[in-house]
């Protein structure tokens, strides 16, 4: 090769390196804008700023260390791009591998699929009938929300039920091959009869579709494993529920039976249902505005009842092909879960993600503070649980809040700002309310956690995933010695 072709080859190769060393101080530059945009943007609401600080001054270190790199020789210059691809190429692989291994380790469930019962809700309900059981469909709260309640007994006063139609066979979901049927109580709740006696409860549970026990046996639940203690306790879960009905479960009868201990069950997406879906009910909103508001529902069972009936039997046509539709798929799509294939571990993963090394600072615990929901979702619930604390403590009891962490945790092997955590935590936190983190005390250090959703892939919990979050929840009681 000629000199001037190997002049030529050397300058093209400075201006590349110099061309890199350019990009890394302009990468550097950006972290730093991006942090102080976040800073600025959460700057008095209470969320940490310590990681975007952080980000700031390593962003503009490498800004620097980069620019003053350039006045070195182009030996040095090439020796210390060297040295950062050394370090860079390793860790973005890590970074890679740890994005792909929890989508891989869910590899030994693609093509399993639930082989017990195939029969869809509306078929069972029909069986149980035909073999003289009455049975209806599992109702709750939230599927009235959209037309704001249903007429009650005088056909023209709307009434929101917030349990189902009681002292009957309900039929609930399927998720590991088998369809949960319960007798619900006088209430509509799943629990044993009977047990509604005013000063006489232990425990009483408000919350979501995981708190109902959703597809598992009615003695694999939260509460009746908690009852195999000894405790007297009582459920007011209910699927689909948010934060306004779980306050209005609160009302409507915990506050009339009084127990020791109340639990608040927060599952992830409970914000998202209060500020999509509940926060647009008048008569949910009846709950928010005034705290002295009530349906007296705890008094109006038999008249629930008939509105619940009057609306199945009037709905039983419209509604039985949407009964009839299998649980929801994993990702909420409309393939089937048993249709999923080994590529689909490679769906959704994002390069922006690999490159803010996502996956590794979870691992290490260093990422940014979570930001809040929007500010009326804070606001209700931070009032909600403020009020709930206040009730109880008048009458001598004590508020929990238990936090339930999603499937998607384990999924994706990551946290997700959607869910909000942080700020739940936060403001429990500050009420001084006491709180049972179900991913920190049961799922964190399980050796397998996915083993603890249906098929590894179902969103509720497992037999094996209650008994322990029960199991968490016991333990800290214990702990507290609240039942002396």
């Amino acid at each position: 090769m000629s000199n001037r072709e190997t002049r030529k080859t050397s300058e093209t190769v400075n201006r590349l390196t110099n061309g890199i060393i350019l990009l890394g101080a302009f990468f550097g530059f950006l972290a730093v804008a991006f942090s102080a945009t976040r800073i600025l943007e959460l700057f008095g609401t209470g969320v940490s700023l310590t990681f975007y600080f952080g980000t700031s001054i390593l962003g503009l270190t490498t800004s620097i260390v980069f620019l003053t790199c350039l006045r070195l020789a182009q030996e040095f210059k090439r020796n210390i791009l060297l040295m950062v691809f050394s370090i860079s190429i390793p860790v973005l692989c890590v970074e890679s591998y740890l994005s792909i291994v929890p989508r891989s380790s869910d590899a030994n469930a693609v093509g399993l699929s639930i082989m017990g019962d195939q029969r869809s809700k509306i078929q069972v309900i029909d069986d149980l009938n035909v073999d003289g059981i009455t049975a209806y469909p599992n109702l709750s709260g939230s599927m009235f929300l959209e037309t704001n309640g249903i007429p009650g007994q005088s056909g023209s006063q709307e009434i929101l039920p917030i349990g189902s139609i009681s002292n009957t066979k309900s039929v609930y979901c399927n998720e590991s091959g088998y369809w949960t049927i319960f007798h619900s109580d006088e209430h509509g709740f799943n629990n044993p009869l009977n047990n509604y006696i005013s000063g006489q409860v232990d425990v009483m549970l408000t919350g979501d579709s995981f708190t109902e026990g959703a597809c598992v046996k009615p003695k694999e639940t939260i509460a009746a494993i908690l009852r195999k203690t000894g405790l007297r306790v009582i459920s007011l879960g209910k699927g689909g529920n948010g934060t306004l009905l779980e306050y209005a479960s609160f009302v409507e009868y915990i506050k009339p039976i009084q127990p020791k201990i109340v639990i608040w069950m927060h599952y992830a997406n409970d914000l998202r249902d209060l500020s999509h879906k509940e926060l647009r009910s008048s008569i949910l909103r009846g709950y928010l505005e005034d705290e002295e508001y009530s349906q007296g529902l705890i008094f109006r069972q038999k008249e629930i009842d008939a509105a619940l009936t009057r609306f199945i039997g009037e709905k039983y046509v419209e509604q039985k092909a949407t009964l009839a539709l299998p649980a929801p798929t994993r990702n909420g799509s409309d393939r089937p879960v048993d249709d999923e294939r080994p590529s689909d571990r490679f769906a959704g993963i994002s390069i922006i993600e690999i490159l803010k090394l996502t996956r590794l600072r979870e691992l290490i615990g260093l990422r940014p503070g979570r930001p809040d929901p929007v500010l009326e979702t804070a606001t209700v619930f931070r009032l909600l649980l403020q009020r709930a604390k206040e009730s109880t403590a008048k009458w001598g009891g004590r508020l929990y809040l238990a936090y339930l962490p999603q499937y998607e945790r384990y999924q994706t092997g990551r946290d997700h700002d959607v869910f909000y955590k942080d700020f739940v935590l936060r403001t429990a936190s500050t009420l001084e309310i006491p709180i049972i983190d179900i991913h920190k005390e049961v799922f964190k250090s399980h050796p397998d956690p996915l083993s603890l959703f249906p098929q590894r892939k179902a969103r509720h919990y497992n037999a094996r995933g209650y008994k322990l979050t029960a199991g968490a929840i016991h333990g800290r009681l214990l702990d507290d010695a609240v039942f002396r």
